[in-house]
């Protein structure tokens, strides 16, 4: 008995749908509406955009030292020489 195969075609997109292929696993190609595209598009460009700006942030220096953090150092400078 020979293997056959079926291949079966997705329904047609409802209006204002982009169809996009997917994978067979997946199901084939799915309706995809096109709000639904837009707000991923939108949501991946915040996200790029916020990464883009924290990484630029972290490799500023964080500003004067507070008087604790100056107390700290004097400290430690005056053990090193003195014990």
């Amino acid at each position: 008995m020979p293997a056959t195969s079926t291949v079966t075609t997705p329904p047609p997109a409802p209006d204002g749908a982009l169809t996009l292929p997917l994978p067979a696993f997946l199901g084939g190609a799915r309706p995809v509406p096109l709000r639904a595209l837009l707000v991923g598009v939108l949501l991946a460009a915040i996200v790029v955009v916020g990464a883009i700006a924290r990484f630029e942030t972290a490799g500023d220096r964080a500003g004067a030292a507070s008087a604790d953090q100056r107390a700290y150092v004097r400290l430690a400078g005056d053990l090193r020489a003195y014990g």
